[in-house]
């Protein structure tokens, strides 16, 4: 048994393409992703067409939960009106009514390849698509993320392999015997790696055989497609640290949250001056 699991593709068309054709040459049994395809990058439409056609196991990440907010009806005073979510709005208006079917998927996937050998695929964990599973995160942690799980299922077989994404940084290790994979970001990579990113899970002579993938892709063209796509206009000054996460595999918006989030939300600064101090610092 040979599986693939894609994840945080976040509107990085060109790099899912690139991913996917590796992938395909190993002929796996099945192709799983594990939620924020959408959200934060310039390629919505594409990403999402070409993910409808394949008809692959998905799951709901919190970025998919970000564009669905701004999908629905609400005024300019309420929260989702923020120039903040201004991206996840742009996201939200590309997609359309085919926004409609992101909102009926799970956010955990499980299923079994053998007696006894349990397979949890997560975006974030099982109970939060927006709570990962970082290296900090501590085994009595995870154990009680496990505990949960066998609860809402009421079926308390250990879970021989847990797959998750959301961090967008790679980790591989054993919680007792359960081995924790995050294959990284297939579209947006944040540990400084700039390939298209993605995780192979062999089951074979009684154990796991795991391959973090990276593969080369055209960073340019998704630098192409901003323009194009009139990402740049559509998800407003954001649009612009957006972008820099892409070319340097680096988290940028959440630092601009955590330094000048506050002031934005208060209305002490537009989104357009924070941005320009942010590259400031930068520099």
């Amino acid at each position: 048994m040979r599986f693939v699991v894609f994840s945080d593709i976040h509107n990085n068309f060109h790099a899912l393409e690139a991913a996917v054709a590796d992938a395909q040459k190993l002929s796996p049994d099945e192709i799983f992703v594990a939620g924020d395809f959408l959200n934060r990058g310039p390629q919505p439409r594409e990403v999402l067409s070409f993910l409808r056609a394949q008809k692959w196991p998905m799951l709901r990440g919190n970025h998919e939960d970000y564009v669905l907010a701004q999908c629905a009806e609400f005024d300019r005073d309420d929260p989702r009106a923020n120039p903040i979510w201004q991206p996840a709005r742009w996201t939200a208006q590309q997609i359309g009514k085919q926004a409609e079917d992101v909102a009926e998927l799970p956010i955990w996937r499980e299923f079994y390849i053998a007696p006894n050998i349990r397979v949890l695929v997560v975006h974030g964990t099982p109970q939060f698509n927006n709570d990962g599973i970082f290296g900090r995160t501590g085994d009595d942690e995870i154990r009680a993320i496990l505990e949960s799980h066998f609860e809402i299922t009421n079926d308390c077989t250990p879970i021989s392999l847990l797959v998750c994404a959301h961090t967008h940084v790679p980790l591989l290790r054993y919680v007792g015997r359960t081995l924790v994979v995050n294959i990284g970001a297939t579209g947006l990579p944040f540990n400084g790696d700039e390939r298209a990113q993605y995780g192979v899970f062999t089951w074979k002579n009684h154990t796991w055989d795991v391959e973090l993938k990276r593969v080369e892709y055209s960073k340019e063209a998704t630098v192409q497609a901003a323009h194009t796509n009139n990402f740049y206009d559509g998800g407003g000054p954001l649009a612009r640290v957006i972008m820099e996460e892409f070319k340097t595999a680096r988290p940028h918006l959440g630092p601009w949250v955590r330094d000048f989030g506050d002031e934005v939300r208060s209305g002490k600064l537009s989104v357009a001056k924070a941005v320009e101090m942010y590259f400031q610092n930068l520099r």
